[in-house]
Formats: C-alpha cells, sequence, structure tokens
C-alpha cells in the first residue's frame, strides 16, 4: 500500500514537472505569425499536413485554404515513377489522367469513372459517357483525347472526352463531351470540329501540328498549304471553362518564307514560331492577353554565335524548347545541346535522350473536389 501511494506520489510529481517545463517553454517561445507559420508548413510533405491541422483551429483553417494548397503543390516534388508508393502504379486501376494531386481512373473491377486523391483518400464517381455519340465515327481510325482541367483558385473541374477522324484533306468528323465535375449530372455534347480543320473544310492541308494544353486552353497549331506558294499559320484555342474559340493568324510579315525550316517549339511554356535566319534565331511568341492570347509585339532575335564555328548546319539544327535564359536544339537525330542565351555558350552535349518520360506525372496534394466523400463512405452508398 506504501508503494503504491509513493507510485502515485511520484507520478503526481511528474506531471508537475511536465507541466511546468510546458508553461516555462511556452512563455519563452513567442507565437509566430501566421504568415510565417505558413510559409513551414508549406515546406512540409504533405503526408504531415493532416497531423499539422489538429494543433489549434487555425492551423486547421489555414491548411484547408485553396491558396495554401496551390503554393504546397507547387513546392511537392513529384513521385518517381518507380516508387512503390506511387498510386498511378497501381494496376487495380487505368489511370486516364493525373492533374494536381488528383487521379481520374477507371477501376478495372466495377468499371466505374472516378476522381480520387490518393493521400486524403475521398473521391468522386462520375457518369459514364454517352457511347452513342461516338458510334457514327469509324473508331478504329480516329484519335481518341481526353483533356482534363482544374482551377486552383476554385477547385472548379472539367473532363472532356472525345474522337476526331480525317476523312479528306482539311475535313475533320469529330465527337466530344464535357463534364463539370460536380456539378453535371450527365456528360453534355461539345463540338471542337474547329480545333482540327482547316477553314473553309476541304481547302488546304495540314503540313505540320502542335498541340498544347494552356491551363485553362487547348491551343491547336496548325501551319496551312492553302496552295503551291500560299502558306498560313493559325493557333486555333479553345477555352475549356467558357467553352468558347479563338483564332490567332501569325502575322505574314514576319517570315517571308514559312515553308522552309519554320519550327514550332515552346519557349517558357508558350507557342513559339522560329526561324533561322543568317546566324540567329528568329523567334515570335504567342502571349497571353485579357481573356485570349495575341503575337508579341517584337521577334526576339537570339545570335547563335556557335554556328560561325561551322560544326552545326542550320538546315540540321531544330530548336525544341526554351527558357529566358536557355534553348535546347536538336541536331541532325542523334545529338542535342543546351545554348546560354545570356553568355551566348554551349554549355551541355549530349546523345539525344529516349523520350520514355512516365505517361502521367504525380504530386501528392490536398485538393478536394465539389462532391468528394471519404472513399470508404462513397463505396457503401454505391454497393
Amino acid at each position: 500500500m506504501e508503494k503504491q501511494d509513493e507510485h502515485d506520489h511520484d507520478h503526481h510529481d511528474l506531471d508537475h514537472a511536465s507541466s511546468l517545463i510546458e508553461r516555462s517553454f511556452q512563455s519563452k517561445i513567442p507565437e509566430l505569425p501566421i504568415n510565417m507559420v505558413a510559409e513551414i508548413l508549406g515546406w512540409l510533405p504533405v503526408s504531415s499536413l493532416p497531423r499539422c491541422m489538429l494543433v489549434c483551429k487555425e492551423w486547421c483553417s489555414l491548411v484547408r485554404e485553396k491558396y495554401f494548397i496551390s503554393v504546397h503543390l507547387a513546392r511537392a516534388t513529384p513521385l518517381s515513377p518507380h516508387d512503390e508508393a506511387n498510386p498511378i502504379l497501381d494496376e487495380n486501376y487505368n489511370v486516364i489522367d493525373s492533374l494536381s494531386g488528383l487521379l481520374l481512373r477507371l477501376a478495372l473491377r466495377t468499371r466505374k469513372l472516378h476522381i480520387c486523391n490518393p493521400v486524403t483518400r475521398r473521391i468522386v464517381y462520375l457518369p459514364y459517357p454517352n457511347l452513342d455519340s461516338f458510334h457514327p465515327l469509324d473508331q478504329n481510325n480516329a484519335t481518341f483525347y481526353r483533356v482534363s482541367v482544374l482551377n486552383l483558385g476554385t477547385h472548379e473541374c472539367k473532363v472532356i472526352f472525345g474522337y476526331h477522324t480525317l476523312h479528306r484533306p482539311g475535313v475533320v468528323e469529330s465527337a466530344s463531351q464535357v463534364l463539370s465535375v460536380g456539378r453535371d449530372d450527365n456528360w453534355r455534347p461539345l463540338s471542337l470540329s474547329p480545333l482540327f480543320s482547316t477553314e473553309p473544310p476541304g481547302i488546304g492541308k495540314i503540313l505540320k501540328k502542335y498541340v498544347l494544353r494552356h491551363q485553362g486552353d487547348l491551343l491547336f497549331v496548325k501551319l496551312v498549304r492553302n496552295g503551291r506558294q500560299d502558306w498560313d499559320l493559325k493557333v486555333v484555342s479553345f477555352n475549356i471553362w467558357r467553352e468558347s474559340f479563338g483564332e490567332y493568324a501569325f502575322p505574314r510579315d514576319i517570315f517571308s518564307d514559312l515553308s522552309q525550316n519554320t519550327h514550332l517549339f515552346l519557349w517558357d511554356n508558350k507557342v513559339a514560331v522560329s526561324k533561322i535566319i543568317d546566324d540567329s534565331l528568329h523567334v515570335l511568341v504567342l502571349e497571353r492577353y485579357y481573356k485570349g492570347f495575341r503575337w508579341s509585339n517584337s521577334t526576339r532575335v537570339v545570335p547563335l554565335r556557335f554556328l560561325s564555328e561551322e560544326t552545326y548546319t542550320k538546315k540540321k539544327l531544330v530548336p525544341v524548347k526554351a527558357t529566358s535564359c536557355d534553348i535546347w536544339f536538336k541536331f541532325e537525330e542523334n545529338i542535342e545541346f543546351c545554348y546560354n542565351v545570356e553568355m551566348e555558350i554551349i554549355k551541355l552535349i549530349r546523345p539525344l535522350q529516349p523520350s520514355n518520360r512516365p505517361p502521367y506525372e504525380y504530386r501528392p496534394s490536398l485538393v478536394k473536389l465539389e462532391g468528394m466523400t471519404l472513399e470508404g463512405v462513397i463505396s457503401k452508398e454505391n454497393n
């Protein structure tokens, strides 16, 4: 009995000492400003954030803010395609798209189409597209496409499924459907024919094309030959949120001849049209403007000093991507190199890298769509 009393007394002393230490610790460390807390939490792995939400109501509200989620997502490191924890490798699902920490998937056993967040285990099931609208197309010779977009400011999400097939030069038959996730009960028909056809229909031939998804826009760049000497370069855009088209013709007075050595690539994730004239790369960029786009006011001229050495010939030189500092070129079919614009030197040469990037990239996030519920709850309701 005395030993029990001694044990209780010691336990009380330990609790009292722990309480004193905690109060002393709190009194010596001032409370951090919320913006400093946000900066610290923004660098933590996403798996640690749910525990941080339990600290206090203020931290919980902070982590749930859409702005914090978007900042944290931008800092997140993509999971390796060889990492066993990568949900893209789950053999029970066919991954259709990956966007901002969410996966658009088809469950192979139940054939249920859904968008899920593997980190939070939240899921929203989607209705199946109306397959009857695709039946008139020759699907054996058609190209399937899907577009998924997410507005990180509002967490609105749209998905587009469709096919298009070329009947004869300039004439395209297509069928598409769109779904606003959490808002539409069924898929809606959508016509995207202007993206794939020439204008007027049946006239001209698309010789080069480049498809780019730029935030909420789908851009289709077309180099069209309308005759032996008549060439046009056009960009047709489709804004997915407004479901509206725009067209931006390349200025004819920039390059005298579009038929020879005209290259399309991305400059800082923007459509760029380029041509090597003399010993310089001349580039015109399609920039964001108000609710659409416009071509830049002037042509950027980048001197290519290495051309004077005659190691690389213009005709076999192709720009493939660029940033404000560096331009990557492909030479023939076996070499690529990086040219620094500011120092005007080649800073890296290597064998052409095989295109073996995984089709999808996964970045863990806390993004939550309208209509999402815990996976266990929704699965019971659907069984």
